[in-house]
């Protein structure tokens, strides 16, 4: 594959076009330089601050992956530690000046796709569990019709909330009316919200991921940005409000769109599923029990890709 192709690639289709492909001519493998590609960013760029160095961004490069980025994959302590993708996309950014816990976990969704992509292609096999007849299956799902899903005035009317200057939503809450103003969250906030539920974990207190979530997200309330009135008003918030907010929080969030049709070859319902986002999506099964780290993996890396694609 020639460099200067991969170069333009700009969107999963080129990527796996250019990645599927057989190529006629063999160069010298020391003298190929690694090929690069652009990743068209869910959030456009419009949702951080303005020194940012994504502000304004359509799209940021990053690397094909190669056997080396494998190795990160396969590293027992990045696994251990749930911190194996953060490092995966570090090494893969070109821009190192962007530290990765300012980066919008929409984005990060669409760097692990274009990186999975670039890797193993855009032909993703997982089991699925059919929603007619119930049957599990292992079914092909094609990475390349993943989208990229904006907040566009349609969904903005809908909601009746506005996007302020500085990346924000202002909606208002129907039983309260309180005004909240919302950002969306970072990978920063992701860990920080990891450290919380650990901690209740081993302190056998009780779980509570909805409200700390809105805790992190929430910027004011009626204009009032002190964090502990803030927690005090989601604790005490109405659940009719607070479900409102949570759906208005994944409304409004651009994201990457990973539904797509599945037809059950047992009863062949064929509907419209999210894809099953597991383990699988990076590493095949053989090689989990080969490292012999599949709990670590399944509990630490499938929460986090969970986590990544919603809230």
């Amino acid at each position: 594959m020639r460099n200067e192709e991969r170069l333009r690639a700009s969107n999963v289709s080129e990527i796996a076009a250019l990645v599927n492909r057989e190529d006629k001519q063999v160069n010298n493998p020391v003298e190929i330089a690694t090929p690069t590609m652009y990743v068209d960013l869910p959030s456009k760029g419009l949702f951080y601050s303005k020194d940012h160095p994504w502000y304004g961004k359509e799209s940021v490069e990053i690397r094909f992956m190669t056997a080396k980025d494998e190795d990160i994959l396969a590293n027992k302590s990045y696994i251990q530690k749930g911190v194996v993708l953060d490092k995966l996309i570090s090494s893969l950014l070109l821009d190192k000046k962007v530290n990765l816990d300012s980066i919008l976990l929409c984005d990060k969704s669409a760097l692990v796709v274009a990186a999975r992509i670039s890797a193993y292609g855009s032909d993703y096999s997982v089991e699925v569990s059919c929603p007619a007849c119930e049957q599990k299956s292992k079914y092909k799902f094609d990475l390349d019709l993943f989208a990229n899903e904006f907040p566009d005035d349609e969904k903005l009317s809908d909601a009746e909330a506005f996007l302020t200057d500085n990346g924000t939503f202002v909606i208002e809450l129907p039983k309260t009316q309180a005004k909240v103003e919302f950002k969306l969250l970072s990978s920063a906030d992701d860990k920080r919200l990891t450290q919380l539920t650990e901690t209740k974990k081993k302190q056998n207190l009780p779980d509570s991921l909805l409200t700390d979530q809105m805790k992190q997200y929430i910027i004011s309330i009626n204009d009032e940005e002190d964090k502990s009135y803030i927690n005090r008003f989601v604790e005490s918030m109405p659940a009719f409000d607070a479900k409102f907010l949570r759906r208005m929080y994944v409304l409004l969030t651009p994201s990457v769109k990973n539904k797509q049709d599945f037809t059950c070859p047992s009863c062949f319902n064929t509907q419209e599923v999210e894809v099953p986002l597991t383990t699988s999506f990076f590493w095949p099964e053989w090689s989990i029990y080969k490292i012999g780290l599949w709990e670590n993996i399944s509990n630490e890396i499938l929460w986090w890709l969970e986590f990544l694609w919603g809230v």
